[in-house]
Parts: C-alpha cells; sequence; structure tokens
C-alpha cells in the first residue's frame, strides 16, 4: 500500500480504538431539582439560566424524569381553576409525574466517547422515543449526581462538529 493508505488506516485504528471523550464537550456544573422542592423555587433556579429542562432526583439521588417548560405549562393548564395567576403550592414531583410524556434521557459515563452519544441516538431512534437529554454521571447510572449535560440537539450537533473534524473520506 501507499503511505497516503496506510496513513489513512492508521486515523481511522486511532479513530476506532480512541475515539473523542465527551467529557470536555459536556462535563459542567448541572442544575438540578429534588422532587420534594417547591416548584416556585425550582422555577427560580431555572429562569436566570434560561433552562428548558431540569433534571429531577429523590433524596437518594436517583433520578426520576426531566422538568421541562412544557410540562409546567401543561401542568398549568390543566389545573387553572387552581393556579388563578399565582404559582400553586406543589412539589416538582406532582409536575413530573403529571407528564404524560415521560422524557427520555440517557446517562452516560463521565469517560464515555462520542461514538456512545451516536449509539444513544440510534438506540432512541429503533425504540421509537424521542430522545430529550443525556446525563452525564461518574458511572453512567441513574443513582448518581450529574456532572454534565445536554439537550439531544446540543449533544447530536456536538457529535456531528467532532465528525466533521475527524473527517476520513470525502463523500
Amino acid at each position: 500500500p501507499h503511505l497516503k493508505e496506510v496513513e489513512l488506516i492508521e486515523h481511522i485504528t486511532q479513530l476506532l480504538t480512541q475515539p473523542e471523550s465527551i467529557r470536555g464537550l459536556f462535563e459542567r456544573t448541572v442544575e438540578f431539582a429534588y422532587e420534594d422542592e417547591a416548584l416556585k423555587d425550582v422555577i427560580k433556579k431555572m429562569r436566570p439560566h434560561k433552562f428548558s429542562k431540569l433534571p429531577i432526583y429523590n433524596r437518594k439521588h436517583e433520578f426520576l424524569g426531566l422538568l421541562t417548560t412544557d410540562a409546567i405549562t401543561y401542568y398549568m393548564v390543566d389545573h387553572i381553576d387552581q393556579v388563578n395567576c399565582n404559582i400553586p403550592n406543589v412539589s416538582v414531583k406532582d409536575i413530573v409525574s403529571f407528564d404524560e410524556k415521560h422524557r427520555t434521557v440517557s446517562f452516560l459515563p463521565i469517560h464515555a466517547s462520542i461514538l456512545n452519544v451516536v449509539i444513544e441516538f440510534e438506540r432512541s431512534l429503533l425504540s421509537g422515543k424521542r430522545l430529550n437529554a443525556i446525563i452525564l454521571t461518574q458511572d453512567g447510572a441513574n443513582n448518581q449526581k450529574p456532572l454534565g449535560m445536554r439537550k439531544a440537539e446540543k449533544a447530536w450537533q456536538k457529535a456531528t462538529i467532532v465528525q466533521k473534524r475527524h473527517r476520513v473520506l470525502d463523500p
């Protein structure tokens, strides 16, 4: 084989055996809420950062669901008689359990690669469920403190950027 072909094979081998880690792309401080927190307090956490999604945990750090602005809105509309332009005295758990969409979240370990993100998207597509977020934890378990989080769309954009940066063959 020619030198260029050998270099290409070596590059492909490196990409497959040592794919780029998502740690630097995803890791950051993650705001989250506990199921027993009052909705008004959680909204105060979400507003300054313009978060539209927030992971919800119980006090044992077990993931319970994803609180979304859509779920809050649907809850308010369904409970309009109780709202009266005030945020009702409800817990986050009330909202998450009311949300019929059961937002799909994948958990990945902090040392996962960008290939793992692609695999999670494929699993989501094959199951017919829309992936809403990817949360990083130490070992990828849903009962660990979140170390990073991306909305699914942002995760896919990051994966696409990395793929383009490492494109081996022109289409």
